[in-house]
């Protein structure tokens, strides 16, 4: 999995991940941590998410719930993605990080062959 940052400065923070998955995962895997954001929110707001998955392959998107990296982290799903689409939340209500989460994490569901692709994009704002 890469992940890119396209925008980290000021208020807003624009992140790319790409890839390829071989199988499922139920075990989150990080994406973002807010501390390694210059300068480090304390929450984050989702404004926007694009997403091409391949066929049949979904995601989980999840709030990482923890004070820092080093200790066990619980998680609180954020929202399901499959296929191909998008969401601008600005237009809607943005999802706000709750209090307490540290980052945001990726699960994969109904990973059917080998080196399925997908690409997110996930406009997002410091707070």
């Amino acid at each position: 999995m890469e992940i890119n940052f396209g925008s980290d400065g000021g208020k807003t923070c624009h992140v790319t991940i790409t890839g390829q998955v071989d199988k499922a995962s139920s075990t989150p895997e990080p994406i973002l941590f807010f501390s390694k954001l210059e300068p480090p929110p304390k929450r984050m707001r989702i404004d926007g998410i694009q997403f091409a998955i391949q066929e049949k392959m979904g995601f989980n998107l999840w709030w990482i719930m923890c004070r820092d990296e080093q200790q066990i982290p619980n998680f609180k799903l954020i929202m399901p993605l499959e296929s191909r689409g998008g969401f601008d939340f600005e237009k809607i209500k943005p999802i706000q990080s709750p209090d307490g989460a540290t980052g945001i994490a990726l699960t994969s569901f109904k990973v059917t062959e080998k080196n399925m692709t997908f690409m997110l994009m996930l406009d997002l704002t410091k707070q």
